[in-house]
C-alpha cells in the first residue's frame, strides 16, 4: 500500500514560520473514510459529547449551581410557611384541598 493512502487525508496548518502558515497533510494513520481518529467526524462528535457531559457534571456540582438549588428551596418553605401560618385553625388540609380545587 502506498504510504499517502495510509495517512490522514485532512490539511492541517504546520508550524508558524516568518509569519505564515503552512498547510500539510496530517502525519496520523487513517482508520475511517481516509480520516485519522482525530479528524474523523464521528470521533469529533463523540470527543465533543463526552466534553459537553463532563462540562455539565462539574457545572451541576459547582458552588453556583448549589446555591441555586438552595435559594429555591428556601422559597418553597417560606411559600409552605406562610401558607401554614395563614391556615384557620379549625379548617382540616382535606377541607383546605377541597377549597383549593373549588
Amino acid at each position: 500500500m502506498n504510504e499517502a493512502k495510509d495517512k490522514c487525508k485532512k490539511q492541517v496548518p504546520g508550524a508558524r514560520r516568518r509569519g505564515y502558515f503552512h498547510m500539510h497533510q496530517c502525519s496520523r494513520r487513517a482508520v475511517k473514510d481516509g480520516l485519522c481518529k482525530q479528524h474523523h467526524p464521528d470521533a469529533k462528535k463523540e470527543r465533543e459529547a463526552r466534553a459537553q457531559k463532563k462540562y455539565e457534571e462539574k457545572r451541576e456540582n459547582s458552588e453556583w449551581m448549589q446555591l441555586r438549588r438552595a435559594e429555591a428551596r428556601i422559597v418553597e418553605l417560606e411559600k409552605m410557611v406562610a401558607l401554614a401560618e395563614s391556615r384557620d385553625p379549625g379548617i382540616t388540609t382535606d377541607q383546605e384541598d377541597e377549597m383549593r380545587t373549588t
